[in-house]
Order: C-alpha cells, then structure tokens, then sequence
C-alpha cells in the first residue's frame, strides 16, 4: 500500500516510516524540511501543510491508501508566544488535508494526531482520562488540537472519511529530543563528561503517561488493522508517573554523582499537572506495552551516550 506521512521528518515519523517499509509499503513523505537520514526509497516532498494547493497536488499525486498525519506546531510555550501560527499550521493545515482527501474522491484512511493536552484543565481531578473525558486545553496547542480532532470528526460523519484521531500521551525513546526526559538524559551525558557540575530542574511534580515510541507504533498497526466505529483512541499506558521518579530512576543509571539544583526559570504555571490516560479502549483491540520504563529509559541513556555532542 502507499502511505504518506505528514511531518515524516521528525521524531515519530522516522520510527513509523521504519517500521512500515519493514512491512512491505511504500512510504511517502511530506514535511518542510528533508530527512536525510531516512531511506533513499521513501520519496520525500518539502511542502508545507499550510499550502492547499500544493497538499492538493501531492495526494492527487501519490494517491496514498493511508495517511498519517504527524505534521504540527507542537511546542507548547511557542504555542503560548505564537498561537495564530500554531492554528495556522494545525488547524488550516488540518483542514487543508481534509479537503484534498475529499477533493480527491478516494477512499483514504486517515490518522490525525492530537494530544493527551486536549483534555487540559480536568488533569487537576488527578483522576486518568477516557476518550469520552470532557475537553478542557489550558493553552493554544491544546485548543488548535481539539480542533483538529472536530474537524476530523465533522468529515468523518458528513464525507464518509475513514478516519480515527489519536491522542498520544508522553511518547519517549531514543532519537526523541526537546522534551523533559531527553533533556534528563542529555544534560546527565554531559556530567558524566565533565562538561557540567550540576543538573538543573524545575517542576517534578507533575504526573505523566510514558509510552515507549516502539510500543507507539506498534499501537499504530493494532489501531490500522483492528480499529471499530470508536473514532478516538488514547495511545497510553495507563500507568502515572511522577517527573521526580523518572528522574531518580535515570540517575541511578548514571555512571557518576549527579547533583540535582531546582531552576525556578524552569517552573511553568501553565503545565497540567495530571496527564494520565486510560488505555481500555485500546487494549480490547489488543494493545499491550511491551517495554518498561525502566528499559525505555536505559535505551535513551544509550542513545545519548552515543550520540551525545
């Protein structure tokens, strides 16, 4: 089958397009920069989603039988700075791929990407959320997510879109950076290195649902073939945890003495405190993890080892 990811360039969609070359497809890219360290064979287009026009040409193109749709402004403070950007790129972006899909009068199945940050503000019940939770952002990338997924829902129940939305928790493995575990890893490198003396942090209190990126796209490929009516899946573990245990886990993996020094620069008042996600919906598909957060964190710590400067 021909599959095109959008946003094949960053962290989930060098793992996806791995893993569906492996079984057999023919993958196809969108994204505004290239990723060279993908395969030669996948054929890469450097566009933006924001572009009707040209997102209209490359599915009229390619003809895919599946899309992914990775393609997002992602970064919540810059989503706080810049929310007519964040909107711009995913909503209008969103919708630009809808309506090429539409315009295109095939039946394309269709993953859009959303975000446990949908459901917000109720992550201070500290209760875990279904899809069925009522949606409360606390911040712009939230919001433009929520829209995203009525969006897709609209289009599913009007057009006949084939199509789910999908709410990631907190994705994590090696090659991911930008995010508070990847920063753990890389600023604990550098101490064993020498590099720096101290590890500073901010707020470790918040709850997390960690998902290994492997257990993610396998997830992905239970969700492609055995997916029902349901519309919206969670991609969690269902298990919470605290920022300061995952912390504690890492640097007992650290060969030397990691100091730990609380950075009030780091704290920020608009974090939901508890994002934590309940699985069963996707679990009666069949989806069990199969890595630990103990290994998930071990390969990152490699990786970083590796990769480090």
């Amino acid at each position: 089958m021909k599959i095109l990811i959008t946003g094949i360039s960053g962290f989930v969609g060098y793992w996806l397009s791995y893993d569906l070359m492996k079984k057999g497809h023919e993958v196809f890219g969108l994204s505004r920069k290239k990723n060279n360290s993908l395969p030669k064979k996948i054929v890469q287009y450097q566009s933006d989603i924001t572009d009707s026009k040209l997102v209209n040409n490359i599915i009229q193109e390619v003809s895919p039988g599946s899309i992914y749709h990775l393609s997002s402004q992602s970064n919540i403070p810059y989503s706080i700075i810049h929310p007519q950007e964040t909107m711009q790129i995913n909503v209008n972006g969103t919708l630009n791929l809808l309506e090429a899909i539409r315009i295109s009068k095939r039946k394309i199945k269709l993953f859009s990407f959303g975000s446990s940050s949908e459901y917000g503000k109720n992550s201070l019940t500290n209760k875990s959320f279904s899809e069925d939770s009522a949606l409360y952002p606390s911040n712009p990338y939230g919001v433009s997510k929520v829209a995203q997924g009525h969006l897709v829902s609209i289009y599913k129940r009007l057009y006949l879109l084939p199509a789910y939305h999908l709410r990631p928790f907190a994705i994590i493995g090696p090659g991911k950076n930008g995010d508070a575990v990847s920063d753990f890893a890389s600023r604990i490198v550098t101490i064993e290195r020498g590099l720096e003396k101290y590890l500073p942090v901010g707020n470790l209190t918040s709850f997390r649902d960690f998902i290994d990126i492997r257990d993610f796209v396998n997830a992905l490929n239970i969700i492609s073939k055995n997916g029902n009516s349901y519309d919206v899946y969670n991609i969690c573990s269902g298990r919470g945890r605290q920022l300061k245990e995952v912390l504690a886990i890492m640097i007992k993996m650290a060969k030397v003495k990691i100091p730990v020094r609380y950075d009030k620069s780091r704290y920020r008042a608009y974090d939901d405190n508890y994002l934590v996600g309940d699985p069963k919906r996707l679990n009666l598909l069949g989806f069990e993890p199969k890595y630990s957060i103990t290994q998930s964190l071990e390969n990152i710590m490699e990786f970083w080892r590796k990769n480090h400067g």
